[in-house]
């Protein structure tokens, strides 16, 4: 291989280890970005709360009219009203999801769209829906160690009539089940970006790879996200409002580290030097 092929290579590797973002880089981005989509993002919020709020209020409206009804509730309406709830629970998931959607766009510079709030239900929505329950079912096997701690302590203090090591035992079971559970959500966090991106791909290649993209970077997936507690306590002290404009923050945020941590942000390597001295 010649001087001029070597010195490019040494100049992808250098790349990838100089241009990763901190955080505050990332959020610098994700604020430049948002100039001019602000009100796009804030609409489609809105949007998805009304359609919640609205949906949500005919269910309870129901729920009561058939519990105050004098006699028990018919077990048919019983039924359809936990399978509208949880389709409403699923639709309201994938519009969710479409926020994302949006604000990757906007981290590629991109104008969002309203409609793109109903990206995944064009988009092979079944492949999404796989992806949340692998995603569920490995918080809940995250409780495994819980309970078997749990249970062995409840047999130890039954045996030596003391309670001690049962509290001990469920807080060190608790600890272990957030450790287990935030590493899940961690390594899987790029799976719905991956999803937009490549929306034909199988559930289990997109978590493979997310799990690929988030090696050597949970630290920063964890510091990041540890960033936001602030400014959501303020959006929560502001009764939920300035939440509105701090979740597109957020999520443009998020979507410019997905950027990073994939090699595809915004970067125009100089090849001139490389160039003359092959010269």
């Amino acid at each position: 291989m010649n001087c001029f092929g070597e010195n490019i290579i040494q100049m992808e590797k250098n790349l990838s280890k100089t241009n990763v973002r901190s955080s505050k880089e990332l959020k610098k981005a994700a604020r430049n970005a948002l100039v001019g989509n602000y009100a796009t993002m804030v609409s489609a919020a809105i949007i998805i709360e009304i359609i919640n709020l609205s949906v949500n209020s005919e269910i309870s409206l129901n729920s009561f009219k058939n519990l105050s009804g004098g006699s028990s509730p018919a077990l048919p309406g019983m039924i359809l009203i936990c399978v509208v709830s949880i389709i409403l629970t699923l639709a309201i998931s994938f519009m969710l999801t479409g926020m994302r959607y949006m604000a990757l766009k906007i981290a590629q510079r991109k104008r969002p769209l309203i409609e793109d709030l109903f990206f995944v239900f064009l988009h092979k929505p079944l492949t999404l829906v796989l992806i949340f329950f692998l995603e569920l079912l490995l918080v809940i096997l995250s409780l495994v160690p819980f309970f078997i701690l749990f249970f062995a302590s409840m047999i130890f203090s039954s045996v030596t009539g003391t309670a001690v090591s049962m509290l001990i035992s469920s807080i060190i079971g608790i600890a272990i089940y957030f450790i287990l559970a935030f590493y899940f959500l961690l390594k899987f966090f790029p799976a719905s970006y991956i999803y937009f991106e490549k929306p034909d791909m199988g559930a289990i290649s997109i978590m493979q790879e997310s799990a690929r993209l988030m090696r050597g970077n949970k630290k920063r997936a964890l510091y990041l996200m540890l960033s936001f507690i602030g400014i959501n306590l303020l959006g929560i002290l502001t009764f939920g409002i300035a939440l509105l404009w701090i979740n597109p923050y957020i999520l443009v945020t998020w979507a410019e580290f997905y950027l990073d941590i994939s090699c595809k942000k915004n970067i125009k390597p100089d090849w001139r030097p490389f160039i003359s001295y092959a010269g």
